[in-house]
């Protein structure tokens, strides 16, 4: 998924896409502080070592769900945008089924915190900075030197 993502947005160049690329990048590593702040260990049973809380699987994909699913709403019909949204949440799915109860790696907290993270994150980068962005890029592209 996420080489997917940097390919549209390298491809497209599209505010859509650069927003979304920069904050699935900055989601991700706020999850990660985030799980050195919680300090919240994994299951005993999981051969990782390290905290667990949130989980960065479901923190990442629900991310690419709360925000393609915004994004395919305004922008393809509305049997594309149904199609969209229900494989991504269905995929998402799967994964945090298989990290809490296949793998172990994580308990139901810990991938509930990971996905409300997510769905956060991505609305506020769609709903919020989307617009912030379109529509001060040309201020912030002269700010770091562009002509």
């Amino acid at each position: 998924m996420a080489g997917s993502t940097v390919l549209c947005a390298i491809t497209h160049q599209t505010d859509l896409f650069v927003i979304m690329l920069v904050c699935a990048v900055l989601n991700a590593l706020l999850g990660k502080i985030l799980k050195i702040l919680i300090g919240k260990r994994r299951p005993e049973n999981s051969k990782k070592q390290t905290y667990g809380m949130p989980s960065s699987h479901a923190n990442c994909l629900s991310f690419f769900v709360a925000y393609l699913t915004m994004a395919a709403t305004d922008i393809l019909s509305l049997y594309d945008a149904v199609l969209v949204c229900v494989s991504s949440v269905v995929y998402t799915l799967c994964v945090c089924y298989y990290r809490a109860c296949v793998s172990r790696d994580h308990t139901a907290l810990q991938i509930l915190g990971g996905f409300v993270h997510g769905v956060l994150a991505g609305w506020v980068s769609y709903t919020v900075v989307l617009p912030w962005y379109s529509t001060h890029k040309e201020e912030l592209y002269t700010l770091v030197g562009g002509n």
